[in-house]
C-alpha cells in the first residue's frame, strides 16, 4: 500500500540513498529491470552535456570516479537511484455525471437553432409536436434510445444511441457567466447514419453545468429529439512518486545524496525517492522542482540550510555540498491515448537539469562541482 504525504503539511525525513543499477524500475504499464530506461536516460543526458556514461556488460550504466577529491571533481561520475512506489490511491468508478432524457420534449426556448450561434440548417424543434414519444419504427416517433455523459476529467464524453441508423446533430450550451443567457460552446454532426455515436468534449470549465440537444434524423427525414444536461467534476488532486533519477558528473567522495521537492515554486520539502506525494486541488499546469545535494566526506561540515535552496544551482565549502535542480512544467490534464473517459489518469514525465537558458549555458556548467540529473516521475490525477 503506498504511503501518501501532503507536502504542504508534513516535512519527511531526509533520505541517504545507495547506487540503484539492480533495483526495480516502474515503466508506465508494466515493471521491469528497468535497464531500457536507465540507459535511455544515460543516453541522453551524455549528449546533452558530452560526458560519456561509463556502460556495463549488459549496457546498463555504472558508476565512476576519480580520485576522491571533491574540489576538483575531475573524473566521470555517475550514479542511479530507482525505488518501486507501489501503488498510489485507486481510481474510482466513472460514474455518469449526466445525460439526455428520451421520455419528454425540449424545453420551450431550450432547442437546438434558438442559442445565439447556433449554425444555419440545424433540425429546429416542431413545438406543435405530440406529447407521444412511445418508440416506434423510425425517428418519426422517439427513436433516441438514450444518451449518457461520462466524465473525460474536466471534459465530458457524450454516448448516444438511436433504434434506428439516423444522422445525429448535436449541441451543448451553458450559462458559463450566469447572466441567464446561453451560449453554444459546441455543435457536431454524426459520420453518415448510426446507431451509436460518442462525442468528446475537452478541458472544458470545472464544477459547470451543461445542456447537450440532440436531433436524429432517418432515412425518411423524420426526425426526433432529445435534451438533457451535464455537469463536469470540479477538484484535479494529484499524487506524485519519483521512480528514478540518474546524476552524472560533480563531486565524488561522496557520502550522501538527498532529494528536497517542490511544486509551482512552493517550499522545498525534504524527500525519498519512491515515496507518493499529494497535492490537493491544483492548477492545470505545474511546475515540478526536484533539487537534488550531493554532500562529500569532509572532516568539518555544517548543515544544508534552507537557505542555500533559494538558488536552484551552487555549491557550498561550508557544508561541504553542491546541488542543482531538475525542472518540468507538467500538463496534468494531457488526454492519455485510447480511452474515452475517465476520472483518474496515471502517466510518466522525465525533468532535468536545465541545459541552456537563451541559448547560453546553464548556470555554473563547466564548474568541477556542476552535476547533472535526469529523473522519471509518476504521476496519478484524480477528477472528483
Amino acid at each position: 500500500m503506498r504511503n501518501v504525504k501532503d507536502v504542504k503539511a508534513v516535512a519527511i525525513a531526509l533520505s541517504v540513498l545507495t547506487v540503484g543499477t539492480g533495483a526495480f524500475v516502474i515503466g508506465f504499464g508494466s515493471v521491469g529491470d528497468g535497464s531500457d530506461q536507465r540507459q535511455g536516460a544515460a543516453e541522453a543526458a551524455a549528449s546533452t552535456h558530452g560526458t560519456d556514461a561509463p556502460r556495463s556488460d549488459d549496457g546498463t550504466t555504472g558508476t565512476d570516479t576519480d580520485d576522491g577529491n571533491p574540489s576538483t571533481g575531475s573524473g566521470a561520475v555517475h550514479e542511479e537511484f530507482s525505488a518501486d512506489p507501489g501503488a498510489s490511491s485507486p481510481d474510482a468508478p466513472d460514474d455518469p455525471i449526466g445525460g439526455v432524457r428520451t421520455d419528454g420534449l425540449v424545453p420551450e426556448g431550450m432547442d437546438l437553432t434558438s442559442i445565439p450561434g447556433a449554425p444555419e440548417g440545424g433540425h429546429a424543434l416542431p413545438h406543435s409536436a405530440s406529447d407521444s414519444l412511445s418508440a416506434g419504427p423510425g425517428c418519426d416517433y422517439q427513436c433516441i434510445a438514450s444518451g449518457v455523459a461520462y466524465p473525460r476529467g474536466f471534459g465530458a464524453q457524450l454516448v448516444v444511441e438511436t433504434k434506428v441508423p439516423a444522422d445525429l446533430f448535436m449541441t451543448v450550451v451553458a450559462d458559463a457567466d450566469d447572466d441567464g443567457e446561453y451560449e453554444l460552446h459546441e455543435v457536431t454532426y454524426s459520420p453518415g447514419k448510426v446507431t451509436e455515436f460518442s462525442w468528446n468534449l475537452d478541458h472544458l470549465d470545472p464544477g459547470q453545468r451543461y445542456y447537450a440537444m440532440v436531433a436524429a434524423t432517418d432515412q425518411h427525414g423524420d426526425t426526433s429529439h432529445a435534451f438533457g444536461e451535464f455537469t463536469t467534476l470540479s477538484t484535479r488532486n494529484v499524487e506524485l512518486a519519483v521512480t528514478y533519477m540518474s546524476v552524472f558528473d560533480g563531486p565524488s567522495n561522496v557520502e550522501e545524496t538527498t532529494q528536497h521537492i517542490r511544486l509551482d515554486g512552493g517550499d522545498h520539502a525534504d524527500y525519498e525517492l519512491g515515496d507518493w506525494v499529494a497535492w490537493d486541488d491544483v492548477d492545470r499546469h505545474v511546475d515540478l522542482d526536484l533539487l537534488v545535494a550531493r554532500t562529500w566526506e569532509a572532516s568539518v561540515c555544517e548543515p544544508f540550510w534552507d537557505e542555500l535552496m533559494e538558488s536552484p544551482q551552487g555549491d557550498s565549502d561550508d557544508s561541504c555540498v553542491a546541488w542543482n535542480t531538475a525542472t518540468a512544467d507538467i500538463d496534468l490534464d494531457a488526454l492519455p491515448a485510447g480511452q474515452g473517459h475517465w476520472s483518474d489518469h496515471t502517466f510518466d514525465v522525465e525533468f532535468r537539469t536545465p541545459t541552456d537558458a537563451g541559448g547560453s549555458l546553464p548556470a555554473g556548467y563547466g564548474d568541477p562541482r556542476w552535476f547533472h540529473v535526469v529523473a522519471t516521475a509518476r504521476l496519478h490525477v484524480s477528477y472528483r
